[in-house]
Parts: structure tokens; C-alpha cells; sequence
């Protein structure tokens, strides 16, 4: 009625029954072949009781912990499977949403429903870390690196925003 997902992106759910997270989590523990039977790996996810029941099914040295996507740089995790819920509206339809490392992307119609992710940078999860331990100085460091690897990255420009302060 609207238009399809394509002109729903950002004004409505896409995915509202989080589908996309069966799709993301086989592709990335069965078609990637990046992660091994028998690899342990930690796995985070905005709907982690979903992605845990297919991971287990795959892989049970694997873990899967929870994070909201706003808050992915304060863990240390391996590969994110996030769906398209609670993300800011703007990130969507300026198409600034799935962030940098994204290895693959379940849509429907062309539009990214869910976002598998692997870090290749954890700059901005040892500035929080150092955050937390008041060394302001190393954290500014670890979320200056986080920004020029990823300008994009809303939690690294706020963790060296909370740095200065």
C-alpha cells in the first residue's frame, strides 16, 4: 500500500517478525565457511535468542550474547548479526545502515533487513575499555584509530566525545 519495502525502509518495520535472522545466522554458520564446526567464536546480536538457536544448532562451542546496535563497540565480539529493528530511521533511509564490515546482507527488495558482521577493527571496544578505567588518554587514542577506520561509527565518535569530556 505504501510503495514496498523499498519506500517502507525507515518509515516502517521490514521485518518484523525478524525472519532475516534465520537467513543471516545459516548463511554466516553453514555457507560462509568462515566459521569451522568446531571453532568457538563470540557472536552478538540485537535478538540473540534467535541467532543462539541456530547457532547451537551448528557450531555449540560458539557463544551468542546480546547488544543493542548502538552499543556493539562496548563488547568484544568476533561476528554481529544484526536485523533492521531500532535503527535510527535517518541511518536507513540514507542508506548509512549496514556499517563498515558488513560480509553479507539478507533484503527483500533490495533493501538490507539483516547485517552479518565481521570486526576487523577493535579499536573503538579498547577505548571503552579504557574508558572505564578513567585512562582518558589511551581511550582518545583507541577512538581516534575507531574513526579513521570507520568515519561512520556513532560509537566511536561519542566514546571520544565522553573522552575530551
Amino acid at each position: 500500500m505504501f510503495g514496498g519495502v523499498k519506500k517502507d525502509n525507515g518509515y516502517y518495520e521490514t521485518d518484523y517478525y525478524l525472519n532475516s535472522l534465520r537467513h543471516g545466522t545459516e548463511w554466516l554458520m553453514e555457507e560462509s565457511s568462515l566459521i569451522k564446526k568446531n571453532d568457538s567464536v563470540f557472536i552478538v546480536s540485537n535478538r540473540s535468542y534467535y541467532v543462539n538457536y541456530y547457532v547451537q544448532k551448528f557450531n555449540q562451542n560458539s557463544t551468542v550474547g546480546y547488544t543493542r546496535y548502538y552499543e556493539r563497540c562496548e563488547k568484544n565480539w568476533d561476528y554481529a548479526i544484526f536485523a533492521n529493528v531500532y535503527i535510527d530511521a535517518y541511518q536507513l533511509q540514507k542508506k548509512i545502515w549496514p556499517p563498515k564490515g558488513t560480509i553479507h546482507t539478507i533484503k527483500a527488495d533490495g533493501v538490507p533487513l539483516c547485517a552479518i558482521i565481521k570486526r576487523e577493527n577493535k579499536s573503538d571496544y579498547y577505548g571503552y575499555e579504557a574508558l572505564k578505567q578513567n585512562n582518558f588518554f589511551e581511550a582518545i587514542k583507541h577512538f581516534k584509530d575507531a574513526v579513521n577506520y570507520d568515519p561512520k561509527n556513532e560509537g566511536a565518535w561519542l566514546g571520544l566525545a565522553n573522552s575530551y569530556l
